[in-house]
């Protein structure tokens, strides 16, 4: 096993799962006051501002093209991340004898990987304006198709990690339980190399 973190970071944080053999774990989205907020109420208050700009009477044509598209893209979008959270399986990333698998991005299908094909695991933090989000990808040995991948390299770039992990990237958004450190550590517990690059 191999543990890789940056300089200013503890090298010891997953100290106490190393004797832990073949540990399992699964993350999950909660229903948490701030997943209520991002997946509830602020497409509700984007659709408002949005039929806002279409119904004023003052409004220009611009406006209402803006108002248009923030009720179709907070609307749907909105009603689709609600709709998975309430009714769909809420697993994000599941660790387990059989390998790694994680929920697909929108639109995109649930993937596994097996640990014979795990090449590493990358924990990266992406900056947004006024937060940030943790993602894990997971890099897998010989996906020649998915290297050469535009998306893949664009991906790869924005999040920080190598093309060969850009598709199967579970995000921590908020609710989601464990801790990335607690799914590392499991990862850690099967001898595959973890890249910790937060």
């Amino acid at each position: 096993m191999t543990v890789i973190r940056r300089s200013d970071g503890p090298l010891d944080t997953w100290s106490d799962f190393r004797t832990v053999e073949n540990m399992e774990i699964e993350a999950r989205q909660e229903l948490t006051a701030k997943s209520v907020l991002v997946m509830f109420v602020l497409p509700v208050v984007f659709v408002a501002i949005g039929l806002w700009m279409v119904l004023a009477a003052d409004s220009s044509s611009f406006q209402r093209v803006i108002g248009w598209a923030s009720i179709i893209f907070f609307g749907v979008g909105g009603a689709v991340m609600a709709g998975r959270f309430l009714f769909g399986d809420r697993g994000v990333l599941l660790v387990d004898d059989a390998g790694i698998s994680g929920a697909g991005r929108l639109g995109q299908a649930r993937w596994s990987v097996p640990w014979s094909r795990i090449d590493a695991v990358y924990a990266v933090t992406q900056h947004v304006p006024g937060s940030s989000v943790e993602h894990v990808a997971v890099s897998v040995l010989d996906d020649p198709a998915e290297e050469s991948s535009a998306m893949a390299r664009m991906t790869g770039d924005l999040v920080g990690v190598p093309t060969s992990a850009t598709g199967r990237i579970a995000s921590w958004q908020p609710g989601v339980r464990p801790p990335v450190d607690d799914v590392l550590a499991a990862v850690a517990t099967r001898g595959v190399t973890v890249v910790d690059l937060r």
